[in-house]
């Protein structure tokens, strides 16, 4: 049985309220408003993997919906939940897989997001061409009207995403190793080295050993 690990559920409770909050925050663009909360639900998948980005992602975004929007709150705690997931998974499994050079792993960090903040726009979009829009518009128009704000928050989302993990380098802030992240360059640097003195060490002693007279 494993034992329940405290920090881990700390951490995850205070991105949950993090990301509540950042949805609340942000500015508007037009009829639209781009808010924050998918910026900390990529940081979280990258610091804290799949899961606990499916937690902040859902239960965060359903608080802040239940305050101001609560009509989608049901849908946002799927969706966002779904988001965090696919982002997290895509970091621990293709970013983070393999001690890649600088611009490959940023760019598939990117592509990580991204994809992740695709499935948020088409689940809003197609939660909308079911459910929302009004007589007059057409439902499907009406999600089709959003879309590109949709499109927006995810664009901006994965820009201030990236300026956080690799510009400013918040796992350094924050002292948290990311749990998407398998090995960095330099552990297999140090593997690599240690493993070459093993092999030195184990000539060396071949060499001193005394040699069978024929």
């Amino acid at each position: 049985m494993k034992k329940i690990n405290t920090v881990a559920i700390v951490r995850c409770a205070l991105m949950t309220a993090v990301v509540a909050v950042c949805t609340m925050l942000g500015f508007s663009v037009g009829t639209g408003f781009v808010n924050f909360g998918d910026t900390m639900i990529f940081v979280t998948a990258y610091l804290l993997g799949p899961i606990p980005a499916m937690v902040a992602g859902g239960v965060g975004s359903l608080i802040a919906d239940s305050i101001v929007y609560p009509l989608t709150m049901w849908f946002t705690l799927f969706i966002k939940g779904i988001e965090g997931l696919v982002a997290g998974l895509m970091f621990k499994y293709v970013a983070g897989r393999k001690p890649y050079r600088t611009p490959v792993k940023i760019t598939l960090g990117v592509v990580s997001m991204i994809v992740g903040g695709i499935f948020m726009v088409m689940g809003y979009f197609g939660t909308q061409a079911l459910f929302w829009g009004d007589e007059e518009t057409g439902k499907v128009a009406a999600a089709i009207m959003q879309l590109p704000w949709d499109c927006l928050q995810l664009g901006v989302s994965t820009v201030l995403a990236s300026l956080f993990i690799y510009v400013i380098r918040i796992e350094r802030a924050v002292q948290i190793k990311p749990a998407t992240v398998t090995q960095t360059t330099q552990e297999v640097a140090a593997d690599v080295s240690t493993s070459d003195e093993q092999v030195i060490d184990a000539e060396v002693i071949e060499d001193e050993q005394p040699k069978d007279k024929e």
